[in-house]
């Protein structure tokens, strides 16, 4: 039976003082955000939902656990995340909720037709007390003092995944529950940037500190400290990420009240055309492709096609990536020589763009956000 002393993690000294300054990181990032008020309330909504998507591919939606003083690691909650996970997805009807039944170890298949066994996952006959002892365990350490609750979070992943108590799913269900267990843990940041996504993009890390980790517990529970570096990782990495949305929303507040409302319309229409702002809005068609542009070159619109027939959306991934410059994307107007383009002559305009068609297309556009994979 898994008792605390398995949250306790055996490490050589370098690699606790990582640990200590990477705790210490995440706990400051956590009380600024508590102490966070100059952004409101509809942006930070906006924000949300523009996370949930880059997140869809692979997690369920979150927000819709409702949590309470219920403690978050109960047996019948993870039964019925893994069922809504895996509500749409045809081959999985007859286990969603429901423990394994069958053997899922973690195999390899190759080209040749050969399969090797990675790591093998608990049996289905001992998945049930194995479950029951591990959320035990989990909510007797997270209501204690003696560990910190991402340690304790991190011990209950790993462990989690060895067992691969659900015939499939079990990746995207521990990720959902990584939020979860964050949130009631109080970082409350955790749904406003995707920590999907910072998986994704670490994959291999990912998959050598899990299995180093889940070999290592197999003879010594407290030695799943490669696991136990590379989640708060994780999680500074998805802080950075956030940092670079908030600077982003932080600009918004020193947009007009045009631009607010090109973003808005677009927000809300999920995408939108100048010509459609336009008239939404009742500003030129002239304006509209001015603030879109502007709007775009902040790294908080992105644009996507040519100039005919151009349209915005709002920008998914990472804002910390650095606004790349549209080709034809409207600049923002600077005191002296450049003021004048927002007052140019139509004539002067026309000149410009068949200059514009004439030069060769360099840039490679915007670059598209890929979905994450559906990674276990």
């Amino acid at each position: 039976m898994l008792n605390l002393t398995a949250f306790q993690p055996s490490l050589a000294p370098p690699e606790i003082a990582e640990l200590m300054r990477l705790l210490g990181e995440i706990d400051e990032f956590k009380g600024r955000w508590r102490r966070l008020g100059e952004i409101r309330a509809e942006r930070l909504a906006s924000l949300r939902q523009v996370t949930t998507i880059e997140s869809a591919g692979s997690s369920t939606r979150i927000e819709g656990a409702q949590l309470g003083d219920e403690e978050v690691a109960r047996e019948n909650l993870l039964k019925q995340l893994h069922k809504i996970l895996l509500e749409h997805v045809e081959k999985d009807e007859r286990h969603r909720g429901e423990y394994k039944k069958l053997d899922n170890h973690v195999e390899a298949r190759y080209a040749d037709g050969r399969v090797e066994t990675i790591f093998r996952t608990a049996s289905p006959s001992d998945t049930p007390q194995l479950m029951a002892d591990l959320i035990a365990a989990t909510n007797e350490a997270l209501a204690g003092e003696g560990a910190h609750p991402l340690v304790v979070i991190a011990r209950f992943l790993v462990e989690f995944l060895a067992i691969h108590p659900f015939q499939d799913g079990n990746g995207r269900l521990s990720r959902a529950l990584t939020a979860l267990l964050m949130l009631e843990a109080g970082y409350e940041y955790v749904p406003y940037a995707s920590v999907e996504r910072v998986i994704e993009e670490n994959k291999v890390q990912y998959y050598h500190a899990l299995r180093t980790s889940q070999l290592a517990i197999q003879s010594d529970p407290a030695r799943f400290g490669a696991w136990l570096l590379f989640f708060p990782r994780v999680l500074r990495t998805h802080e950075r990420a956030l940092e670079g949305k908030l600077e982003v929303e932080r600009s918004i507040l020193r947009l007009t009240d045009t631009q607010v409302a090109v973003l808005e319309h677009v927000e809300r229409h999920g995408r939108a055309t100048t010509s459609g702002t336009a008239a939404q809005l009742k500003i030129a068609p002239r304006a509209a492709r001015y603030h879109s542009g502007l709007l775009t070159s902040k790294g908080i619109l992105e644009a996507h096609g040519e100039r005919k027939g151009r349209y915005y959306t709002r920008r998914l991934g990472s804002p910390s990536e650095a606004a790349t410059r549209q080709p034809g994307a409207a600049a923002s107007p600077r005191a002296g020589a450049n003021s004048r383009s927002s007052t140019s002559s139509p004539r002067g305009s026309r000149a410009r763009m068949r200059r514009r068609r004439r030069r060769p297309a360099h840039g490679m556009g915007p670059k598209p956000v890929r979905p994450a994979s559906r990674f276990e």
